[in-house]
């Protein structure tokens, strides 16, 4: 009985377990940050790691393969799918820990790397150009041979790294055609 005389006060409880909530919103954001073929982050999460390092001198490399469209008419899109998922790895085992690697889409790869004073951009560039050289062996004896090219920018203080970001696909193209060509969008 209450010390006023009246009913017992009544207290309610309920409890909400939220983990299953938050496990479906971390599934839900993995989704939206990763390349659902390579599982390496997409240009969603690229254009944030950008922002995150802008004005610290970080490397952009921009990587795009040569000679991928007749892997895919040759061979069919599975394999050009294959090639997609070897250079991923390829370009995961030749990286820093510390360097970050992104599928933009396609057949267009972005690393950024933190600027390191034992390294500099050309070794770095031939490096990741050595492995990617190398002929993809895939099933039923398959073999594939794409190339890469690189432009690279620097993404320095007071610098947009959308535009830095261009800069690395722009010195990218003139590697590609020796000229500064324009890309082509399909809409």
């Amino acid at each position: 009985m209450s010390p006023t005389g009246g009913t017992p006060p009544a207290v309610a409880c309920i409890g909400v377990d939220v983990t299953a909530m938050h496990n479906e919103f971390e599934v839900h954001r993995s989704r939206a940050e990763t390349d659902e073929l390579t599982g390496l982050p997409n240009r969603t999460a690229l254009l944030a790691q950008l922002a995150s390092m802008s004005g610290t001198g970080a490397l952009v490399v921009f990587c795009d393969l040569n000679g991928f469209k007749a892997v895919n008419d040759t061979h069919g899109h599975g394999a050009g799918d294959a090639v997609l998922v070897q250079i991923a790895r390829r370009l995961e085992r030749t990286v820093r820990g510390e360097d970050f690697v992104a599928r933009l889409g396609g057949d267009e790869f972005v690393i950024v790397a933190p600027p390191d004073p034992n390294s500099d951009a050309e070794t770095f560039a031939r490096r990741i150009m050595r492995v990617t050289d190398q002929p993809i062996i895939m099933s039923g004896q398959v073999v594939a041979s794409v190339g890469m090219s690189i432009g690279m920018a620097t993404l320095g203080t007071d610098e947009d790294p959308t535009a830095v970001l261009g800069t690395a696909d722009r010195n990218m193209y003139v590697m590609k055609y020796g000229h500064s060509a324009k890309k082509t969008t399909i809409s």
